[in-house]
């Protein structure tokens, strides 16, 4: 699970620089919000699509593989679009396609953690488990800053496919591996889960048929809003900082790197104690007290060094500390139902946050006025 994560990530923090950069050169950070409004659109034919998947395949190893083939597929068709010169025909596409990306990837990860980890092994592992995320994030981000000018940004798309391709067969093996314990937590969850009945029911009854999901799904989307905004100042900020699009390539590529490397320390030495001895309601009050001080800050200096602090403490905790305390949320919830409620949230509610963060940026630029430098207000 440490390997896949990592490779999986490391796919990641290719495809989000070469993303940036090809966006910002094509279209520049004004249109960054028009994107954000796309994504959660086109995210909700993909959701209902990966629902109706999972009811269809018992075994969720060809689920977890079939759509990773498919992301490695669309990957080699991008490249292919890309270097025979539709560069800004397809950008706005593959800036959504990376986001339905990145969202799918990750909640396929953590569905199958969920499906192997105890409440309590959750609370001592996830954080080294998910530290091989950080650390794959380092390593794809600096083999974008080392690679970007000298191959060029296309051609990074070839690596991020065929590290997919080994994807497939870390989610077989653990599958393989992990098979015959399945079904054995499965039948404890059944038992203990107070709404085992509602597994029948549609997924949206399902979802909103009990006060549980929809609180988990309340703290993931005001989250993202605030990390949308986030997101937004930052590429405005890089965009008047850097010029030339190789360059924002390496530059982004370092950047999450570095993002990578704080997040490996939080995972691997702070996110374990955080829990034990905090609990998972004071760890996830730990997010959003750090971003509004960091928010305040980027009000009054919406330099490049702060923007970028603030991406980096908002990044390293939604990826260590306030994942594995929104993860381990899932746990009392039975796999069967589990693979139908998680995507809701995890890949629908998550994008249309995102969509919602569009909207609020466009109206508060239009109507109020707010340059995008200093979007840290709407974090507030």
């Amino acid at each position: 699970m440490f390997l896949y994560f990592g490779v999986t990530i490391s796919t990641l923090y290719i495809l989000k620089p070469v993303r940036s950069s090809l966006f910002l050169t094509a279209y520049g950070a004004d249109s960054l919000r028009y994107a954000y409004v796309g994504e959660g659109i086109f995210l909700v034919l993909v959701t209902f699509a990966y629902v109706k998947l999972s009811k269809l395949f018992p075994r969720k190893n060809i689920l977890l593989s079939a759509i990773t083939i498919f992301f490695a597929v669309n990957t080699f068709l991008f490249w292919f679009l890309f270097r025979i010169g539709f560069i800004k025909g397809f950008t706005y596409l593959f800036y959504v396609w990376v986001a339905v990306y990145s969202s799918t990837i990750v909640t396929q990860f953590w569905m199958l953690a969920n499906d192997i980890f105890n409440p309590q092994e959750a609370k001592r592992l996830f954080g080294f488990v998910i530290s091989g995320g950080s650390l794959g994030g380092i390593l794809g981000g600096l083999l974008t800053h080392r690679f970007a000018e000298r191959i060029g940004t296309e051609n990074l798309l070839l690596l991020s496919g065929f590290l997919l391709c080994l994807c497939v067969f870390l989610i077989n093996t653990i599958w393989k591996c992990e098979r015959g314990r399945f079904d054995e937590e499965e039948d404890i969850k059944e038992i203990s889960y107070s709404t085992t009945r509602l597994r029948d029911k549609s997924t949206w009854k399902l979802f909103l048929g009990s006060r549980y999901p929809l609180l988990i799904a309340a703290l993931v989307m005001i989250a993202k809003i605030a990390s949308t905004v986030v997101d937004n100042q930052f590429g405005s900020v890089v965009e008047h900082s850097i010029p030339g699009m190789d360059a924002k390539t390496a530059f982004l590529g370092g950047f999450f790197a570095l993002l990578n490397g704080v997040s490996f320390f939080m995972q691997f030495v702070i996110a374990s104690y955080s829990l034990r001895l905090l609990g998972i309601g004071i760890s996830l009050l730990l997010l959003p007290i750090g971003l509004s001080v960091g928010a305040g800050f980027s009000i009054f200096m919406p330099v490049l060094g702060v923007a970028a602090a603030v991406k980096i403490y908002d990044g390293s905790m939604n990826y260590s500390i306030n994942q594995i305390s929104k993860e381990i949320l899932y746990l009392p919830i039975p796999s069967r139902t589990r693979y139908r409620i998680k995507p809701l949230i995890d890949m629908l509610a998550y994008r249309v946050s995102k969509t919602a963060a569009g909207f609020l940026i466009i109206l508060s630029t239009l109507l109020l006025g707010i340059p995008d430098e200093k979007l840290g207000v709407l974090v507030l």
